[in-house]
């Protein structure tokens, strides 16, 4: 598949984040569910206002993607979707619905009839970002706020390269309210497996700083500096960064939340910056320092 249509359309077929909706819809036959606190121990502070981005990497580590998203372009190497959200019907993913102005990357989603897919009238925006920042091991941060989470899932995550699915690192993934849910899913040649974090209360309205660190032996997931969710790594391949917005059919298998009469006529999913941190040649990772993660 050629790399526009491998980029416009691969997406979201396949993950449904839930892990009942999961074991059913991809055949997963091993469900567990992990967290690093006591769920709800972990409270992050709400920011209201932007944080510059990291001037430096920790010891060890490079800055590899710095971007800012200055300007009124999409800068190189961001390549916006097109087309259905894999097999769900709810919305259609068009490139007008990713902008960027006023020193942020904008995800829109509303009904957009001119831009609509077949079945609904709901368009939404997506991204990723590739070759730059194609990591096997890494520390991933995505400033970020939202305009409304209700009835759109907003969902921040790490796609393979090759685009041979699993494995899948979701490190960030609304239901169209005021929580979020990890999720790992990776493949051994007898089954899938899944691993996802009970549900993060937090105002996704307010900025955050959401992260993933991937190293050969884990997967830690953070929010605004903090440690919300460990898990075991089982698959390394490298990977890069995708951003998204979806709205669902209303009555999913997955139980995710569609639009209602309480959905704003458009919900916007706005990126302050991206930045992404490797390895240094020659050392094979470890958690980062906070130097490198974003403090509130």
């Amino acid at each position: 598949m050629g790399r526009g249509a491998h980029s416009a359309s691969r997406r979201r077929g396949f993950r449904l984040g839930f892990v009942a909706g999961l074991a059913v819809a991809l055949g997963v036959t091993a469900a567990v569910v992990v967290f690093a606190a006591t769920p709800g121990s972990i409270t992050p502070v709400s920011v209201t206002t932007r944080q510059p981005l990291p001037s430096r990497a920790p010891s060890g580590y490079q800055l590899v993607v710095a971007e800012k998203f200055t300007g009124t372009a999409i800068p190189s190497g961001w390549h916006p979707y097109q087309g259905q959200a894999g097999s769900d019907t709810g919305g259609w993913w068009d490139p007008s619905h990713v902008t960027v102005s006023n020193g942020a990357l904008t995800l829109r989603t509303y009904r957009d009839p001119a831009n609509a897919g077949p079945r609904s009238p709901w368009v939404e925006g997506g991204i990723d970002l590739w070759p730059s920042g194609v990591l096997t091991d890494g520390e991933y941060l995505v400033r970020s706020r939202v305009t409304s989470a209700t009835g759109v899932t907003q969902v921040m995550l790490l796609w393979p390269n090759s685009d041979n699915w699993p494995p899948e690192i979701d490190f960030n993934e609304s239901n169209g309210t005021s929580e979020s849910t990890a999720t790992l899913i990776w493949a051994t040649a007898a089954k899938r497996h899944l691993a996802q974090s009970p549900a993060l209360a937090i105002d996704l309205t307010q900025w955050h700083t959401w992260g993933v660190i991937v190293t050969p032996r884990t997967i830690t997931y953070t929010v605004d500096g903090k440690t919300w969710a460990t898990m075991a790594n089982h698959e390394q391949v490298p990977m890069h960064l995708a951003l998204q917005q979806q709205v669902w059919a209303c009555g999913n298998s997955s139980g995710r939340a569609c639009p209602s009469s309480s959905t704003p006529r458009e919900v916007d999913m706005l990126i302050d910056w991206v930045a992404i941190f490797a390895p240094k040649h020659g050392q094979t990772g470890g958690a980062l320092s906070s130097a490198a993660r974003a403090s509130p």
